[in-house]
This record gives C-alpha cells, sequence and structure tokens, in this order.
C-alpha cells in the first residue's frame, strides 16, 4: 500500500501549501478565539473549533503536501541553482 495515492485533485505543491494555509486561518482563530475567551459564536465555541479541527484535517489529509512532494520540490530548486 503506497500513502498518498488518494490524494484529490493534481495540484502543484505550491497550490497545496496554499490550500493548507487557507484552512488554517478558521482553525487558528477559533482556537484564540476560545482561548482568549473572546466568545464570538455565544456557547458553540468548543463546537466551533472542533469543526475546524476536522476541516483542517480533511484537508491535510486529501490535499495537503506530501513528504515525497516536499522532497522532489527541493530535489528541483536545488538542481535549478546548480545550473
Amino acid at each position: 500500500m503506497k500513502l498518498g495515492d488518494d490524494r484529490l485533485g493534481d495540484l502543484s505543491f505550491n497550490a497545496r501549501r496554499l490550500i493548507v494555509a487557507l484552512a488554517l486561518l478558521p482553525f487558528l482563530l477559533a482556537v484564540a478565539n476560545l482561548y482568549f475567551n473572546w466568545h464570538w459564536f455565544g456557547r458553540v465555541d468548543k463546537y466551533v473549533m472542533l469543526v475546524c479541527a476536522v476541516a483542517l484535517f480533511l484537508v491535510l489529509r486529501y490535499l495537503g503536501p506530501t513528504v515525497r512532494d516536499a522532497q522532489n520540490y527541493r530535489m528541483t530548486k536545488r538542481n535549478s541553482k546548480q545550473g
């Protein structure tokens, strides 16, 4: 069994990193909301954080970059610098 074979789409490494960054923002805001007691979502603060965490997990699992993607990206950058 190979890991990463069931990834969605044929996206570039940087596109996958951007998608993960965009999914991370709501999660960070939900955690900050809970930590600093801002109560933006009333009594459902913990549930919002849970939904954001599950969404982040799913994005990382199906759309996030793999270690192999990172290695290939670094290798192409290294080869392009050498000539």
